[in-house]
């Protein structure tokens, strides 16, 4: 009986929209590598990080000769598209600010909320889902050992002030979901382009308020800069976005932990910083709960299939 649940487990994981989300999660939380190298403010490397994932998906776009097909969007298609691109702009200049205060703890508490809170609202918002006992075990046992990695960030300068925004950012996580599960019938690579052109206006007026659009860049700099733009934002916002229609909003959570959790092994092995005990039984509880949670599952609901 275990060795059949494990096969579908594998079944599942090798699915390719999985693959996909996986290697989504991935990148963005690989993003350490890029701003770590760099001095740019963090505000100023949203704004350019935004600009270079837009720009690149243009570029591909064209490059692909499909044809878009903004023109033949309902109001309504059109309405969850602004709504989703806004959101992703707002989590990011979100993640930016926060960022600045209490550093990477908040950022990994933030990518913790979003999943958890999608999970919660699953079954109310797409009617797929069903939290059973052992998925609700689960949740709790993930969400434990997120704790477990950033027990601090309650009692952390600012980290109180900025549950506020944590929680904000959730929400988001949720309805971007939501959107795109409503836009599925549009094409993957043009309904990213879209929504991070959206994005980029709403980061763009943020920007031009606080900033006024002023730049300071080194050589150096620039280049991680295009590094972090283009393969940890604009390649991931395409894989995730292509993806999340055809997956479960329960795989979308679980699988979710992926992200904070490749940021402290990058943190970890490439920048030095050691592991506590806490930290080690964290990463233990989040592989734990996700194994145990997608162990006993229904047969996923067969969403359409777009084409690429």
């Amino acid at each position: 009986m275990l060795v059949d649940r494990v096969k579908k487990l594998s079944s599942r994981v090798f699915h390719k929209e999985v693959i996909k989300y996986i290697i989504a999660c991935l990148l963005f939380g690989a993003i350490p590598i890029a701003t770590n190298n760099s001095s740019t403010a963090a505000l100023q490397t949203t704004f350019i990080r935004i600009l270079v994932a837009a720009f690149v998906l243009m570029v591909v776009f064209c490059c692909s000769r499909f044809r878009a097909t903004l023109w033949d969007y309902t109001k309504l298609q059109l309405f969850f598209l602004v709504v989703s691109g806004t959101c992703i702009g707002l989590t990011y200049l979100i993640l930016c600010d926060t960022g600045d205060k209490i550093g990477t703890t908040t950022t990994i508490l933030t990518y913790s909320l979003g999943p958890a809170l999608l999970l919660i609202c699953s079954p109310f918002l797409f009617k797929e889902v069903e939290l059973t006992p052992i998925k609700i075990i689960g949740f709790v046992i993930c969400t434990f050992g997120v704790f477990l990695l950033d027990s601090e960030f309650i009692f952390s300068p600012g980290g109180l002030s900025s549950i506020r925004d944590v929680l904000l950012t959730a929400v988001f996580t949720v309805v971007i979901v939501y959107c795109n599960r409503q836009l599925e019938a549009i094409d993957g690579l043009e309904n990213a382009m879209f929504q991070m052109i959206v994005a980029f206006i709403v980061i763009f007026v943020i920007y031009a308020w606080k900033a006024d659009l002023e730049f300071q860049i080194t050589g150096n700099d620039a280049w991680w800069l295009l590094v972090a733009g283009a393969i940890n934002t604009g390649l991931p916002v395409y894989l995730y976005l292509s993806s999340i229609d055809e997956l479960q909003a329960d795989v979308i959570a679980f699988y979710g932990y992926i992200r904070p959790m490749t940021t402290v092994g990058i943190c970890v092995f490439m920048y030095g910083e050691r592991l506590t005990i806490e930290e080690i039984l964290g990463v233990v509880c989040i592989f734990g709960g996700v194994i145990l949670a997608n162990l006993f599952k229904k047969k996923p609901t067969v969403h359409k299939n777009r084409t690429f």
